[in-house]
């Protein structure tokens, strides 16, 4: 942000603007209107402040990436982080049903939390919740399909992944995966 913002005082770039700013505003102020009522206003400003600060990454991306080969770049390494917190997710299912307990498992593991005991896990890999970590690979695999479907990607690379994505997903055990289902039914119908 500071190297595009001194971009923008130099009239290096300049700001573009798009009819998705119009959402962008209506939902921001939908948000403030829950901190306004909310029994916690601090607990709700902290959160507000996180929310606007996602919108402000949506119009700083939309204002950086500017070509198809800034979104290509933009996509693979997307799923090159992705695919680490995936990897690290596998590892940890086949090191536990391995019956190896190592760093890998103690690190990429969650608590229970409100699903009952028993003799499975829930992952987080690299995030601290699980919920987070489907959310963010939910994203990764609709990537993943259009990498694929634009030939940014193999055909073998995209199992691969496809694979990790699939096994990391199913055990975060969130009801986030319906999302996972979803977007994908939409991308294949």
């Amino acid at each position: 942000f500071v190297i595009w913002f001194f971009a923008l005082i130099r009239r290096e770039t300049d700001i573009r603007f798009d009819g998705i700013y119009y959402l962008f505003g209506l939902y921001a102020c939908g948000l403030l209107l829950s901190v306004f009522f909310s029994q916690d206003p601090t607990a709700s400003v902290i959160k507000y402040l996180g929310e606007l600060y996602l919108i402000g990454l949506a119009v700083l991306t939309f204002n950086m990436v500017r070509s198809w080969e800034m979104v290509r770049t933009v996509f693979l390494v997307w799923l090159i982080a992705s695919s680490v917190a995936a990897a690290v997710g596998s590892l940890a299912v086949a090191f536990f049903y391995l019956g190896y307990s190592n760093l890998i498992t103690e690190f990429a593991t969650h608590h229970f939390g409100s699903l009952p005991t028993g003799n499975y896990l829930r992952i987080q890999a690299t995030f601290r919740f699980p919920s987070l970590l489907c959310n963010y690979l939910t994203i990764s695999l609709l990537i993943l399909f259009a990498a694929r479907k634009l030939n940014w990607i193999g055909r073998t690379l995209f199992f691969i992944l496809a694979a990790l994505f699939a096994v990391t997903i199913v055990f975060t055990l969130t009801p986030g995966i319906s999302g996972v289902l979803l977007g994908t039914a939409i991308w294949v119908g």
